[in-house]
């Protein structure tokens, strides 16, 4: 069977092509038609023009017959299915009211010609009808929905249109709405200036509050260290005449047991308190070794421990400890340690004792080595 079908799909928006009348069958009483399966344009239009026979991997889709020519060109065909895209009037030798618009000459009126003028809707359909792709496209498959589908876009379309309506009713109440909308902006504004300025605020009593604990802290620095780095110049704390400590530093364990118990009188406890404070230090660390050393010889603190373990002397019941403590306390560098940190220095001091009295011997052999000729 030859000649040409022109024929319209449904379930693809209606599209109007010209197909070989080879293509065309009938189906369970419906008219269908078979199309290529590719999605190739050039292939689909060389099958079309070669008017080739339906393959077994082709697809058929229900269509609508408009109108047949057995004996005309494609070409003629092309131009009658482009025509019934928009008009129904295929057949017939009379133009359509479309036709005879669109062929009619208007003259403008350059007097109120306007160059924001729009083009009407029937000059907009034939430039989309002049813009077709001369190439026949295959029906879209994503576009065969279910019924299910359709009702579901149907419900989708109907809430739009009830949105748009709802904004053309409010369009009147628009300047209203701008008002109040501004309005709540600058009350937005002017609650987060209002935010900024109390978290700059606080910022700037923090500020204030560490510089003045800094510049505290610079002065106690400063007396500290004019107190401690001029030895010479510093004032000695004399013994009254009532007051005996005895030899210090202690340099052996006997001297050292009279100096811990002498501790127990208040008045000699707070003049050792007042010349330990006097000779300073920067640390826990430093305040301990100065002080011990001003007390006792390294020798004696061989036989001690914090703890005493190892068959040593026990450091921790004596009174130089609390001594030592109360000392730190007193230093404004280290008055915010705790007490068992003040022990915790005082016990690495005592295991150091054996190699710091090591090492004193060795120096002092190494003297009349170097006098010797």
């Amino acid at each position: 069977m030859g000649g040409w079908q022109i024929v319209k799909f449904p379930e693809d928006d209606n599209k109007v092509e010209a197909v070989p009348s080879s293509w065309i069958s009938k189906e369970q009483g419906k008219i269908m038609c078979f199309w290529p399966n590719t999605i190739s344009s050039s292939k689909v239009l060389n099958y079309i023009k070669s008017q080739a026979q339906p393959q077994g991997d082709w697809k058929s889709y229900p269509v609508v017959i408009l109108t047949q020519y057995p004996e005309e060109s494609y070409s003629f065909a092309c131009q009658k299915a482009k025509r019934a895209q928009y008009t129904s009037a295929v057949d017939t030798g009379e133009e359509s009211e479309e036709d005879r618009i669109s062929k009619r000459k208007r003259k403008k009126n350059h007097k109120y010609l306007s160059s924001e003028s729009e083009d009407s809707p029937l000059k907009t359909a034939r430039k989309t009808s002049r813009q077709l792709n001369k190439m026949p496209t295959p029906p879209d498959q994503t576009k065969v929905a279910s019924s299910s589908s359709q009702i579901a876009l149907n419900n989708v379309s109907k809430n739009l249109g009830n949105v748009l309506e709802s904004v053309a009713e409010n369009t009147d109440s628009g300047q209203n709405k701008d008002v109040r909308t501004t309005s709540s902006r600058n009350q937005n504004l002017t609650k987060t200036s209002c935010e900024r300025c109390k978290d700059l605020k606080e910022v700037l009593r923090l500020l204030n509050l560490i510089n003045a604990r800094v510049s505290n802290n610079l002065e106690e620095i400063k007396a500290l260290q004019s107190g401690t780095s001029s030895n010479s110049n510093a004032k000695v704390v004399q013994p009254e005449a009532n007051i005996d400590i005895g030899t210090l530093p202690a340099t052996n364990e006997h001297e050292f047991r009279e100096l811990s118990n002498k501790m127990n009188d208040k008045s000699i406890r707070e003049y050792m308190v007042n010349k330990l404070v006097h000779i300073g230090g920067t640390t826990i660390k430093e305040i301990v070794k100065r002080c011990m050393s001003s007390i006792v010889d390294d020798k004696v603190l061989i036989s001690y421990s914090w703890i005493g373990g190892k068959g040593k002397l026990k450091f921790s019941h004596l009174n130089i400890a609390d001594l030592l403590v109360d000392v730190c306390k007193l230093n404004p560098l280290t008055k915010t340690e705790t007490a068992k940190n003040v022990e915790q220095a005082i016990a690495l001091y005592l295991t150091k004792a054996k190699e710091r009295t090591t090492r004193q011997e060795a120096k002092k052999n190494k003297e009349p080595e170097a006098e010797a000729p």
